[in-house]
């Protein structure tokens, strides 16, 4: 479980110093902005100051992948309940 925590917050740190790169490069003049993009821009505001702005960026990101996918699986595990509780449904599909 460890191990895959600090993987995790390997790919989540990467992604955020990528982000970070683009930023303070040359050729993001115009680029289309994303969640990490906005969250380093409000990090930059001074807004949380009192925390690690990596940290806050990452448990955000990771939140919200985790919160997707458990809402995707509850759906489809609903989904397939109902289709084999319906069996003229299941014939259809």
């Amino acid at each position: 479980m460890k191990r895959v925590a600090k993987e995790v917050d390997y790919v989540l740190g990467s992604w955020v110093e990528d982000h970070r790169q683009n930023r303070l490069s040359a050729n993001d003049n115009g680029a289309e902005q994303d969640f990490i993009h906005a969250m380093l821009s409000v990090i930059d505001d001074g807004q949380f100051s009192r925390r690690d702005p990596d940290t806050i960026i990452k448990g955000t990101c990771l939140n919200l992948i985790l919160a997707g996918y458990g809402s995707t699986f509850i759906t489809l595990t609903w989904a397939l309940s109902l289709l084999l509780n319906n069996h003229h449904a299941l014939k259809k599909a």
